[in-house]
């Protein structure tokens, strides 16, 4: 099964991380959105490190917040777009937001 987890805030960590590490070890791909301030999640050091999901951050939302250089956040983050969340929707079996 194919999982979109669209984040927007910080306040749910563990329950964010729960849900993905629980699909994931039940063999699902899982990709996780992440927009607004829960962008800020992914600064390093995270504990989506060492998460085996796919992780996109919104590009409106990491200007918003002015953070500057991309390399304040972790390696494995791709930016995107509310273009390419419309062809997840798409794609993806269940869709969850957090």
């Amino acid at each position: 099964m194919q999982l979109l987890i669209i984040i927007s805030t910080q306040e749910k960590l563990k329950h964010i991380i729960g849900l993905t590490n629980s699909a994931i070890n039940k063999g699902h791909k899982v990709t996780l959105f992440f927009n607004e301030d829960s962008i800020l999640l992914l600064k390093k050091p995270s504990l989506f490190e060492k998460i085996n999901a796919e992780l996109l951050i919104c590009r409106t939302s990491y200007s918003q917040f002015k953070i500057g250089s991309q390399n304040h956040f972790i390696d494995k983050i791709k930016m995107s777009s509310l273009t390419e969340l419309v062809e997840l929707f798409e794609e993806s079996e269940k869709i969850v937001f957090m």
